[in-house]
């Protein structure tokens, strides 16, 4: 690879990261098959690539080095494909293959501050989150479990249609609780794991 080139597409990357806001997430790798399923609208999109997803239209785009990850968006990662998604404070999602999630957030009308909600559709997720960076309140669902993010670095897989979740945390420590009644709590601290049926 030409170094000119080499160093252009890095100064793009940086220059991405830092001037989006601090919740828009960039992808600043990928392999494979990745795509991006953004502009949710509940009326219908005219035009090529319009893919319905739970009563709401989002238009279908390949996702190359510099993409964003905006609020509402979801991604996908096909058969041997992952991505990578660095944010502005330097917290970082890593999508394994085959897996989808869509992101969101939205400021509390209690608290003031920016509440993140990961929701993981299938698939594995790695996250390194940041104690006192802007997604210190995330939140993520699956669909047999919902966890509290506080300054982590895990692993959370929704395994097939099974429905069972599997977490594991490698730095700091995590609240689960199920998403069926009883909402029994389980915390999760560095170097351990748990599935929840």
């Amino acid at each position: 690879i030409n170094m000119k080139i080499l160093l252009t597409t890095l100064l793009i990357f940086t220059s991405s990261v830092l001037l989006a806001s601090p919740s828009v997430g960039i992808i600043v790798k990928k392999k494979g098959n990745v795509e991006l399923l953004g502009n949710p609208s509940k009326k219908f999109i005219d035009g090529k690539g319009v893919v319905l997803y739970e009563g709401t239209y989002y238009t279908q785009k390949k996702v190359r080095p510099g993409s964003k990850l905006r609020n509402g968006d979801i991604l996908r990662t096909g058969k041997k494909s992952k991505a990578r998604i660095v944010y502005k404070n330097g917290d970082q999602l890593n999508v394994g293959e085959g897996s989808a999630f869509k992101i969101s957030w939205k400021k509390s009308t209690k608290t003031k501050t920016e509440e993140s909600t990961i929701s993981i559709i299938n698939g594995a997720l790695r996250g390194i989150v940041s104690k006192k960076g802007p997604r210190n309140t995330l939140t993520i669902k699956s669909r047999s479990a919902v966890m509290g993010v506080r300054g982590t670095d895990f692993h959370f897989a929704q395994r097939g249609t099974s429905g069972k979740t599997a977490i594991s945390v490698l730095r700091g420590k995590v609240e689960v609780a199920k998403t069926e009644t009883p909402r029994e709590i389980v915390k999760v601290g560095q170097g351990f794991s748990a599935e929840l049926f």
